[in-house]
């Protein structure tokens, strides 16, 4: 059954840019304990529907100036992007997604006219911070 709740604020949360958050406040540690299960449960269903869109999104729980607090985080980086770790220390980055299609897509948006908000609310994952640093500064 689809909490709304949780699901009207996870939705909301889709909106955000990445490193922006929601802070919901709780009347308690209890209730802040029972809010996170429910947001958790209803990401679980999301994600069946919308893995990448979902897994964007960071569930949290925190204590800030004598208040409890739900915080929905935009994850800043992608969970399709990685560092394999060689024997020789050296990092060397990897992907689950073919990056040419991605390139492909964020340069016609960028032809189109759309600002960088305008692409990040459109492609998913949200731009990196490589991404932003190649195409807009």
């Amino acid at each position: 059954m689809r909490d709304s709740i949780a699901h009207a604020w996870l939705k909301e949360a889709f909106n955000l840019s990445p490193g922006e958050e929601l802070l919901l406040p709780c009347e308690s540690k209890k209730e802040r304990t029972l809010l996170y299960r429910r947001f958790l449960k209803e990401q679980e269903e999301l994600s069946k529907v919308d893995p990448l869109g979902a897994s964007s999104i960071l569930v949290l729980t925190t204590y800030r100036k004598g208040q409890w607090l739900l915080r929905l985080l935009r994850r800043r980086s992608s969970l399709l992007k990685g560092k394999k770790v060689l024997p020789s220390g050296e990092e060397v980055e990897i992907s689950l997604v073919d990056d040419s299609d991605r390139k492909r897509r964020i340069l016609l948006m960028i032809s189109d006219g759309l600002s960088e908000e305008e692409i990040n609310k459109l492609i998913e994952p949200p731009l990196t911070e490589e991404e932003r640093k190649e195409y807009f500064k």
